[in-house]
């Protein structure tokens, strides 16, 4: 995040002289590329306009390669598209409503490196999920470069800061054992949310966001924008991937779905259906039976057990200390509506 805020910092340095020297040059213009008077911002020269966006968005989570809370897998880089609505409301600010669906995913088989010491536990964990996420955001932009005159006198290039507040939607979802059918997690109580034997809090799939970001507007003409992006959204929500705290006991689990689904460590194929070796210390060293349920200690084991043999691993399933986050990177391309302002005609 230093490096995306040194970089933007650099950006709005250079785009500074730009616009300090384009304004000079149009001093010293002819009067055919007038282009109006500056004065104060007034109601008259607000206006509204219409876009598209198209980002690609990753994943910061409990499912990563890593315990980094900056690792993401790339490779699980996904599409978003939305819809927006911006109003001009002064000379350097607007306020935006936007609507945008994306879709995040994870995966321990693919992005958990079994050789690595940090990462070879997410590995025999196995885990895997999607998330279909539909937000809608108002966010606040304020911009480098002020402009008092109309649409017309804007800015060739100018850098933003925006920030605000949004509401989603999401429902994590992963692949049955063996590659089979999406099914929802919720519902599941992965985490033994649904359980008499756990005091474990059932989690919402409606959360509040808090959308930060920066970027870069380009005027491709006078009724034409395209910005480029990078827009951070913090949750409140630790569940985007179904992952949080700790396993828990088979036995709390009366749906078999539920219990194939809280602890995947001993299947022998990823979620795709991919073999998977068992031949890892991990797996031949800590299988144990648990009330007939054979669990690998440390991923779905009995506190009984962790209990009476205090050096393997606890039950740990996810980092409950850490938020889920995701960013969106990516284009926005907007159009002026009522672009019906006509310039002063000279005789």
């Amino acid at each position: 995040m230093k490096r995306i805020l040194l970089a933007f910092l650099v950006v709005t340095l250079i785009f500074s002289g730009y616009e300090s020297n384009a304004q000079r040059r149009g001093q010293r213009g002819s009067i055919s590329k007038f282009q109006g008077f500056r004065s104060h911002f007034d109601k008259s020269k607000q206006y509204q306009t219409i876009g598209i966006s198209i980002s690609a968005v990753n994943y910061f989570g409990d499912i990563t390669p890593s315990s980094s809370a900056l690792s993401t897998e790339l490779s699980f880089t996904r599409p978003a598209i939305g819809i927006e609505y911006t109003r001009r409301l002064g000379p350097r600010y607007e306020i935006r409503g936007a609507f945008t669906f994306a879709t995040i995913r994870g995966d321990d088989f693919k992005s958990a490196d079994p050789g690595d010491l940090d990462a070879s536990a997410r590995y025999v964990r196995n885990l895997s999920f999607r998330n279909q996420i539909k937000e809608l955001s108002v966010v606040a932009i304020i911009e480098l470069f002020e402009n008092n005159g109309t649409y017309i006198t804007r800015s060739t290039l100018n850098p933003y800061l925006l920030a605000g507040i949004g509401v989603f939607l999401h429902n994590p979802q992963a692949k049955a054992p063996g590659g089979g059918d999406w099914v929802d997690l919720e519902p599941l109580g992965t985490e033994g949310q649904y359980s008499n034997l756990y005091n474990v809090d059932t989690y919402s799939k409606i959360g509040i966001s808090i959308p930060l970001g920066i970027g870069i507007r380009y005027k491709l003409n006078q009724n034409f924008d395209i910005e480029f992006e990078i827009g951070y959204r913090h949750t409140f929500t630790d569940y985007l991937d179904d992952v949080s705290g700790d396993y828990v006991s088979p036995t709390a689990f009366d749906d078999p779905m539920a219990r194939a689904m809280a602890d995947r460590s001993r299947e022998t194929t990823s979620a795709d259906g991919d073999a998977r070796p068992q031949n890892l210390p991990q797996f031949t060293r800590t299988q144990t039976t648990v009330d007939g349920f054979t669990v690998i200690n440390g991923y779905g084991s009995d506190p009984a057990i962790d209990f009476l043999q205090p050096d393997f691993p606890k039950e740990i399933r996810g980092n409950p200390d850490n938020d889920d986050v995701f960013i969106f990177t990516g284009f926005h391309l907007k159009y002026i509506l009522g672009t019906n302002y006509r310039r002063a005609k000279f005789r």
